[in-house]
């Protein structure tokens, strides 16, 4: 006992304690039976029943021994079995231990929650941790490093299948180097067949990772290497079978290679000639046509020299024929290939040497150019001439107006730059079309070219603006040239069956005396054109300083408007206009002023103007409708009775906006009721593109907004647009009122237009009344409705509130 204290039993002392306990087992069952079947119950002695029996006791005694024995045998088969079981699954995990302890391979075990439940010396030396600080650490953060987890992690999808997976991470070892390791999952099954734990062995394949790539960088390199080779090897095949083939050829094959090579030149649109030291010795059909022959037959034995002649290209005739006679081409040259019949046609001709049965020769190629250069004439007509009356364009001109300064600078002689521009030339093209007015600017243009002399030169720059350089002998003659311009252009013009009569407003800068450069004369010559345009129509001006003062000063007028636009410089004034029957006020015109910081108050007349070249009326005109609506919805809605609001549009706003939906955006925003809403067109206007000004008016009044012509008489005035166009109300303009009362013809004039109202049913306004013998002059003549400083002066937008506000008669403050 002792012994067995002191160390475990084996399994063979396990298996004789075993089948030593049977055996006593079974002889204590034999005694025991014997005294309690033969004592106790039968009486024998102890001794008999032990050892004589009865049979029936013997044999139940044997069979109860037998069944201990039997169970002990069983008992000690199945202990010796689980024993071995036990032994062999100990030294199993053992040996698996041992291999994943002594695995390069980092082997962790994890739970099915990632957290590691078992790392092998490799995983502690990868992480640089202690078993002890791996167990139940998540496996990202003790292998990756990672804090958020592996998103390319298949744990989970391991514990839900049952299979293993496989995938390649990145990781920091412990010396914090990127390493790559392959990962295989394959999970444990408890005895249900549930996922219990998962095994994760990972492999460092930082090397093979590396070892592949630069295994693909020397393929690659290979490759290349290898497509390098072959093509050489490729081009130099091509060469040797060029060589073999120019060596095997014989002479039949050659002269079936001649045949087949003819057959192609016979049928090539180039023109293909051979020459040996000059003499030809072959010309295509294409070559014998170009060269005016019937057969190409009829070219053998002509001799080359002559042929061919220089067009121009830069080459001369020595170094052509050198050219040809070697057929050293570096490129294609243009030339003149000269025909029997002695024309000439353009050619480009190419060549290069060959071999005829061994002998040295020349192939020359010749292609017809002359479509091709008849092209580019036509393109480099189009680029410097104006397409539609074929006189210099701008970029032409200027080209000649700088060769004619520098041939001027190197003379000592003047040059003059006119810069004209038609008269009234929009009026023609809006009333008879443009088709006519395209055919009259090519009159014009053949007119001045014919007025000028033969070395001048005539351009047409835009539209209907056209320039003249003109060399004079005298800086005096500048105004004869000018002179004869206006003269010459004062016959009439037959277009289409109209006689036609053009004016023109025409400038002159001289060089040197005015500039020295093309931009400085023709600025200078559009200046004094601009100024013979304001002093009326069918008149000239040289160029003088004073003139670029003038336009400095409108360009600065433009830059201050611009300011004042953007500082709020501008303001409406308003200006009743009264009923002189009951002196009640039946509408208010809004009328634009410009607070000028330094000089004061201005009105339209004196930057309207400006305002319409610059394109700044698309942004003042929708200011001016916006503020004079808003005005009067704020009247309305203070119950000041204003009849309707007067609003005048320019022509630059019908041109470049969309007329229609600004209006209708300003109504909706500002709440005014169209009918409240008067817009007022000057004459110039509405003689712009008559259709869709037509189109225009008749959209706005289906919006409800009432239609005026202002100005009427100092214009194009015209009955048809007063029959076509759905105008209400017509204002007389101010200047027939200033002397009606003293001027008959004036009252003729106004009197025609009030009647002419009156026979078409419309409203009609009297503007810049300012005397009561005016103011009965039209009563008398049926006219009631006025406005002027008779009643009032135009008022700020307080004032005239306040006015309109008190109910006072106008007409009886004004007397």
């Amino acid at each position: 006992m002792p012994i067995l204290r002191d160390r475990a039993l084996s399994l063979a002392e396990r298996v004789a304690l075993i089948a030593l306990a049977g055996v006593t087992l079974s002889v204590t069952l034999w005694f025991i039976h014997a005294y309690v079947d033969g004592v106790l119950f039968n009486g024998y002695a102890f001794s008999q029943s032990m050892v004589s029996p009865s049979p029936h006791t013997a044999f139940s005694r044997l069979l109860a021994v037998t069944a201990v024995l039997v169970g002990t045998l069983l008992l000690q088969v199945l202990y010796t079995s689980r024993s071995q079981m036990t032994s062999a699954l100990r030294l199993e995990r053992n040996r698996t231990r041992t291999m994943y302890e002594n695995s390069p391979d980092v082997v962790v075990g994890l739970r099915p929650d990632g957290s590691i439940s078992y790392a092998n010396a490799r995983a502690c030396r990868f992480t640089g941790r202690d078993p002890e600080e791996l167990i139940g650490t998540p496996c990202h953060q003790a292998i990756l490093g990672s804090a958020e987890g592996c998103a390319d992690c298949t744990l989970t999808e391991v514990v839900a299948t049952g299979r293993p997976r496989e995938l390649t991470l990145k990781a920091l070892d412990s010396s914090g180097q990127l390493c790559w390791l392959s990962c295989l999952q394959y999970p444990i099954l408890d005895a249900d067949g549930s996922v219990e734990s998962v095994v994760e062995v990972m492999r460092d394949i930082t090397e093979l990772v590396y070892a592949q790539d630069e295994i693909s960088r020397h393929n690659h390199d290979l490759e290349a290497r290898i497509d390098q080779r072959t093509a050489d090897l490729a081009l130099t095949n091509v060469r040797l079978e060029r060589e073999v083939e120019e060596r095997e050829r014989t002479a039949s094959a050659l002269r079936d290679s001649e045949a087949r090579h003819r057959t192609l030149l016979d049928n090539s649109p180039d023109m293909v000639v051979v020459h040996e030291q000059g003499r030809l010795v072959f010309v295509n059909s294409a070559g014998a046509a170009l060269l005016g022959l019937g057969h190409p037959d009829e070219a053998l034995d002509m001799h080359i020299t002559g042929l061919f002649e220089p067009n121009g290209s830069g080459i001369s005739q020595e170094a052509l024929d050198e050219v040809i006679n070697t057929g050293s081409f570096d490129r294609p040259i243009p030339v003149r290939l000269k025909r029997v019949d002695g024309d000439a046609i353009d050619v480009e001709l190419t060549g290069t040497p060959v071999r005829l049965d061994g002998r040295a020769a020349v192939q020359f190629v010749a292609r017809d150019i002359t479509e091709r250069l008849h092209a580019e004439r036509t393109i480099r007509r189009m680029a410097y001439y104006d397409a539609l009356t074929e006189l210099p364009n701008r970029t032409l001109f200027h080209d000649r107006l700088r060769a004619s300064i520098a041939h001027a600078r190197r003379n000592q002689a003047p040059i003059a730059v006119a810069f004209l521009d038609l008269d009234d030339f929009k009026v023609i093209n809006d009333t008879l079309g443009h088709s006519v007015g395209d055919e009259l600017l090519c009159m014009v243009g053949r007119r001045i070219r014919e007025i000028v002399r033969d070395e001048d030169t005539v351009a047409r720059l835009s539209g209907d603006e056209f320039t003249v350089i003109a060399r004079i002998q005298r800086a005096e003659d500048a105004d004869l040239f000018a002179r004869r311009l206006i003269e010459g252009l004062a016959a009439p013009f037959y277009v289409h069956d109209h006689e036609l009569h053009v004016s023109a407003s025409i400038g002159v800068a001289l060089y040197p005396e005015h500039g020295e450069s093309p931009h400085e004369l023709l600025k200078h010559a559009d200046t004094a054109m601009y100024a013979a345009k304001e002093n009326g129509h069918n008149a000239y001006k040289i160029y003088r300083p004073e003139m670029g003062a003038h336009a400095v000063d409108r360009l600065k007028l433009e830059i201050q408007l611009r300011q004042a636009v953007t500082h709020g410089e501008l303001e409406l004034n308003y200006q009743p206009q009264v009923d002189t029957r009951t002196g009640e006020v039946i509408g208010i015109e809004a009328l634009l002023r410009w607070n000028h910081p330094d000089r004061g108050t201005i009105g339209p007349a004196h930057f309207m103007a400006v305002a319409e070249q610059s394109g700044l009326m698309t942004d003042i005109g929708p200011w001016v409708l916006e503020t004079a609506c808003a005005q009067a919805r704020l009247w309305e809605s203070r119950s000041i009775e204003f009849g309707r609001i007067a609003v005048n549009l320019s022509a630059r706003e019908f041109q470049q906006a969309d007329v229609v939906g600004t209006v209708s955006r300003i109504l909706k925003r500002t709440g005014l009721a169209p009918e409240r809403l008067e817009l007022e067109i000057t004459e110039t206007t509405a003689l712009q593109d008559i259709e869709r000004l037509l189109d225009v008016l008749q959209q706005l009044r289906s919006l409800g907004v009432r239609i005026a012509i202002d100005d009427f008489g100092t214009g194009y005035s015209s009955l048809s647009y007063l029959k076509r166009f759905p105008i209400q109300t017509l204002k007389i303009a101010q200047a027939f009122m200033r002397d009606v009362h003293e001027n008959e013809q004036s009252a003729a004039i106004a009197r025609m237009m009030i009647d002419l109202c009156l026979l078409l049913e419309l409203d009609i306004v009297a503007e810049g009344v300012e005397h009561p013998m005016q103011l009965e002059f039209l009563a008398r003549h049926g006219c009631h409705v006025i406005q002027g400083h008779l009643c009032s002066v135009p008022l700020g937008a307080e004032e005239i509130t306040e006015l309109l506000a008190s109910g006072r008669p106008l007409l009886e403050l004004s007397v």
